[in-house]
């Protein structure tokens, strides 16, 4: 196998065949002759069994793989090593190895590499959502809570748990680890200044990869709870598999910088692949001073300055049709002109269930999930 062969078989297990931009990302990862190593662990496989296949010192091939582990190139559980399977999740857990790890010119030849995997991920996603008979593939939106506790028009007993964030991380930290890191998506694209501090991971996904030297530290329901405010008085918007039955993730979004909610608003599909939640902001003209805070807030286009009659002032107006019930607006109207209501029954929510694109092929995609749940 060529050098080039290497890295263009390993483009092709991911599902982006002849890509210059991702040969280009996988070089500077590792060398040829690792590559080669890597395509020994396409499947979970021990040291010990790769030695004997290729006749190599098993001592000296542990120390590899060990380095290989270190640099988030290789995964293991016991004494089985696997080669991640998905382009995304693999450059996930690399961006979230020790500063001193990551080698040079890795962002920039990832930013390099995005458009294209923003490109198959929504192409993919549309073809799937056409299928799904309840709408959006990628999760429902998870209200703000603490705009739901804005309004005392809305009783506690009116709250749904699949829609209340404190609820759901109380009964996930209940009966899982609940782990956090720095989220990976504005780490690499810094074009905010939002929270950076609130990618959750839960359950045995968490354990696996803690157990993967990964920069993810276990916390309390408390501090998770606290983490979850925090990100959304700061504008961020709570997206992924909180209510995966042991596992999953919680991840807290931004327009400009995320990778897969972000994507979906860049690519103007955001409003055809989720689905809004009950609620929905309108706004108090009276109140309104026309500051335009809820335009900056809102990732969804669905808030318009308009004038007024009797105002010299521009006043805020929310399109219901597309306000998709996040509240991020409604926490950043210091005026309080912005108002959170409950517009559907709780009927609503009777087809919720996690759906979500894998980022995996068919035939990877059991093999990963095997490799990381299974004790």
């Amino acid at each position: 196998m060529t050098k080039n062969d290497v890295y263009e078989r390993i483009a092709e297990i991911f599902e982006y065949p002849g890509s210059k931009n991702l040969i280009k990302y996988l070089k500077i990862l590792f060398k040829p002759e690792e590559g080669e190593l890597l395509l020994e662990f396409l499947e979970p496989v021990t040291c010990e069994q790769v030695a004997k296949r290729l006749n190599l010192d098993e001592k000296v091939l542990s120390e590899k793989l060990a380095d290989f582990k270190r640099r988030r190139l290789l995964f293991n559980k016991h004494d089985e090593y696997l080669f991640h399977l998905a382009m995304h999740g693999f450059f996930a857990r690399i961006a979230k190895a020790k500063k001193e790890d990551i080698p040079e010119g890795f962002w920039k030849a990832w930013d390099d590499f995005m458009p294209e995997v923003e490109e198959k991920m929504i192409t993919r996603s549309i073809k799937v959502a056409e299928k799904v008979p309840v709408g959006g593939i990628m999760t429902r939106i998870v209200p703000a809570r603490l705009a739901i506790d804005s309004n005392p028009n809305i009783k506690p007993e009116d709250i749904l748990p699949e829609e209340d964030i404190h609820a759901m991380l109380r009964k996930k930290g209940s009966q899982e680890i609940i782990a956090v890191s720095d989220c990976d998506c504005r780490v690499r694209a810094q074009r905010c200044d939002r929270p950076v501090y609130n990618c959750f991971e839960f359950g045995k996904y968490a354990e696996f990869n803690l157990n993967q030297s990964y920069s993810l530290k276990v916390i309390s329901i408390e501090e998770a709870i606290a983490i979850s405010d925090e990100a959304e008085r700061g504008g961020l918007l709570k997206s992924g598999g909180i209510r995966m039955e042991n596992g999953g993730v919680l991840c807290h979004c931004c327009d400009c910088c995320c990778n897969v909610m972000g994507a979906t608003i860049r690519h103007g599909v955001a409003h055809q692949l989720r689905n809004p939640s009950r609620y929905r902001a309108r706004v108090d003209s009276e109140s309104c001073i026309g500051c335009q805070e809820c335009v900056e807030r809102c990732f969804f286009g669905a808030i318009d300055m308009m004038k007024v009659p009797g105002s010299k002032k521009l006043k805020a107006f929310v399109n219901e049709e597309k306000c998709m019930g996040c509240g991020l607006c409604v926490l950043g109207c210091e005026s309080k002109a912005m108002i959170f209501d409950l517009v559907k029954p709780p009927e609503y929510l009777l087809d919720e269930h996690e759906q979500g694109m894998s980022p995996f092929s068919d035939e990877a995609a059991p093999v990963w999930r095997s490799f990381t749940s299974a004790p």
